[in-house]
């Protein structure tokens, strides 16, 4: 006789997703209702203790944890929960990512093992985006700040990515004036920024520009990054508030009977 395998079921029944693209419906992205429950509780747990910074940079140990998308989900989670104006902004001049997600075109994770995935991230070209468009060129004054951010399907949110600065001029870029003052501008005119920040093995500017945000987070991909390489993206950050870390692409080989018999709070 044919038995249904019983899915399990999430914590509240029912794993809501959340969409995004931007207003003119394009660069569609989806994010998983097991996404979305993990990230709200995050900043929910912040938010009613009053502890939730204004600005929080979201870095990682190494490149391709996934930390543009989880940057993405955590301004698209909190947009739709609260009235408040929210916008992810890239920093990442190194290795760009959200002109990836707003063309439908989002970067790959990192796959096989640690050996091969450290080879190719050491001989990975970075993706550069439009050089006249983005955070690049309004800090470089080409670009008025109301024309980089990218308004998306949701009234209170917005995009800022990265755009394109010159490799012999980022290290300065990442500590120029020109930058805090772009900041300060975002800080007067959202409640909320989550700034995508490069990886601390891909920069050493790494701190200078995690050190606009209040606070940081730090993506881990499950299974993949040493526990090292993980403590030195914590010390890197050691100067300031860490408000966890969030591990990306989490896989359980606990059969669902077993988890199932498990308590979920």
């Amino acid at each position: 006789m044919l038995s249904r395998r019983k899915e399990r079921m999430p914590v509240d029944g029912v794993e809501y997703e959340l969409m995004l693209s931007t207003a003119d419906g394009k660069g569609m992205l989806a994010f998983s209702g097991e996404v979305v429950t993990s990230m709200r509780r995050m900043l929910t747990t912040l938010m009613y203790q009053s502890t939730l910074p204004r600005s929080i940079a979201c870095i990682s140990a190494l490149q391709q944890e996934g930390v543009t998308y989880l940057t993405l989900a955590m301004a698209t989670t909190l947009a739709h929960d609260v009235e408040a104006r929210v916008c992810a902004v890239e920093v990442n001049w190194w290795h760009p990512g959200m002109h990836q997600y707003l063309a439908g075109q989002p970067p790959a994770l990192r796959t096989g093992g640690k050996r091969k995935q450290r080879k190719a991230a050491a001989t990975m070209e970075p993706l550069s985006g439009p050089d006249d468009l983005g955070l690049g060129a309004v800090v470089q004054g080409t670009l008025a700040l109301e024309k980089a951010l990218v308004p998306t399907d949701r009234a209170n949110l917005w995009l800022l990515p990265a755009g394109f600065v010159a490799p012999d001029a980022r290290s300065a870029v990442a500590r120029s004036s020109e930058l805090k003052a772009v900041f300060a501008a975002l800080a007067e005119q959202f409640d909320y920024l989550f700034i995508d920040v490069p990886a601390v093995a891909t920069s050493s500017d790494t701190l200078a520009l995690t050190s606009l945000a209040e606070a940081a987070c730090v993506v881990v991909r499950h299974g993949v990054t040493p526990i090292n390489t993980v403590k030195l993206a914590l010390d890197e950050v050691k100067h300031m508030p860490v408000l966890g870390v969030v591990l990306n692409q989490v896989n359980l080989s606990t059969p669902d009977w077993i988890l199932g018999l498990l308590p979920q709070e």
